[in-house]
């Protein structure tokens, strides 16, 4: 693996300071808010990932712990570590697409990770990590498969997006008038759609950008963000799926087969 040296030369710092003032400013944006009472039941949860490290590979899980800086379960944290070269500089798919093939396992609070053409590397979770930006992130199968009517070559699925929370149920799109999303007992807020970038084109199994920059380039043409705004920040990147908030308490438990509600 021609970047296994940027995984050896380091996974990740610790932040517990960073840590805990995201989610005390998370919880106190949550009290602010006035949670809704009116569901509307649009589907199912169907899968549940929990990436260790950015641009790698998820694990899957049946159920895991809904907690302010993201989903949990026990050691196992979402998106809380990164990779970088021997000058600290973050390392991404968007330039290593390979490393979206650097599949995680852990065991107690050791995450190995495992690659065909490097030795297993062992990371202690114990030692701390740092938060990602928004801490869900939500994909609506529907939207995939009406995504995979419009593609001319090959097909995507939910690993192109790398979602935590894949739904089944809803009809395609109508994420995007969600402000709330229930699943279970956890009430999340949807804090803004998600943009998509580059690394959607990298195929999850082989870690082979698309040549023709697909499902990115179909998904500019019909995807793009509405609000002015937004479409100054985002530019020309197009949305699919939703980042969210927990607003609900922490520690609350997802599990595969949840109804999911909406408002």
């Amino acid at each position: 693996m021609s970047q296994g040296s940027y995984l050896s030369a380091a996974v990740a710092t610790t932040g517990v300071l960073a840590g805990a003032y995201c989610a005390y400013h998370l919880y106190n944006e949550a009290q602010k808010r006035k949670l809704p009472t009116t569901w509307r039941e649009v589907g199912s949860l169907k899968d549940i990932y929990i990436y260790p490290i950015k641009s790698c590979g998820p694990v899957q899980r049946d159920r895991a712990e809904c907690t302010l800086l993201g989903l949990k379960d026990g050691w196992l944290r979402d998106r809380t570590l990164m990779v970088v070269d021997n000058k600290f500089n973050f390392i991404t798919a968007r330039a290593y697409p390979e490393l979206l093939l650097v599949h995680p396992t852990i065991r107690n609070s050791v995450l190995s990770l495992q690659h065909n053409d490097m030795e297993i590397l062992n990371v202690d979770l114990s030692e701390g990590a740092l938060p990602d930006e928004v801490p869900f992130n939500l994909i609506n199968e529907a939207s995939i498969d009406d995504l995979n009517t419009k593609l001319q070559g090959n097909k995507v699925c939910y690993k192109n997006f790398r979602p935590n929370f894949l739904i089944t149920g809803a009809e395609p799109y109508e994420e995007d008038d969600w402000k709330y999303v229930k699943i279970g007992e956890n009430i999340f807020e949807v804090i803004k759609p998600c943009t998509r970038c580059i690394m959607t084109t990298i195929d999850p199994e082989t870690g082979v950008r698309d040549s023709n920059a697909e499902p990115l380039e179909t998904l500019k043409k019909y995807r793009q963000l509405e609000n002015p705004d937004a479409r100054r920040s985002a530019g020309d990147s197009p949305r699919m799926g939703l980042q969210m908030a927990l607003r609900s308490g922490n520690g609350g438990i997802v599990s595969i087969d949840d109804r999911v509600y909406v408002a």
